[in-house]
């Protein structure tokens, strides 16, 4: 069963094959479109379905951060800048023991969180 995003330009989507990364990387280009509502939507469901990704994670809590199309929650966009952090964590975990990973991907997550967690100890 296909369903469609809403906009004229968008293909539809199949919902039984999206992935974390799917949501992603169509919440980047509702982002780049100003489409911040969908975007946020996008974020979310990359953030939560099947586990989510990290970036997407990443992605979440800055939208909560900052109001991207929905409302600004610091508090929960905290929670998510923190599990970002951890799920890179669990990927160098895993680089390290053998499964391969891109490091600068992580690094963006956890100088994210570290930036945050400052500025809340500090203001």
């Amino acid at each position: 069963a296909s369903r469609t995003v809403g906009f004229a330009l968008d293909p539809p989507i199949q919902s039984e094959t999206q992935k974390p990364q799917d949501y992603l990387q169509l919440g980047i280009t509702h982002h780049e479109a100003n489409r911040l509502k969908e975007s946020a939507a996008c974020f979310e469901k990359s953030a939560k379905e099947d586990g989510g990704c990290g970036v997407g994670m990443l992605m979440w809590g800055l939208t909560l951060r900052h109001g991207w199309g929905c409302e600004k929650n610091e508090k929960v966009a905290f929670k998510w800048l923190q599990r970002a952090a951890e799920s890179a964590v669990d990927d160098l975990e895993n680089a390290r023991i053998g499964g391969g990973v891109d490091l600068t991907a992580i690094q963006v997550p956890l100088t994210i969180f570290y930036l945050t967690r400052f500025t809340h100890l500090c203001c």
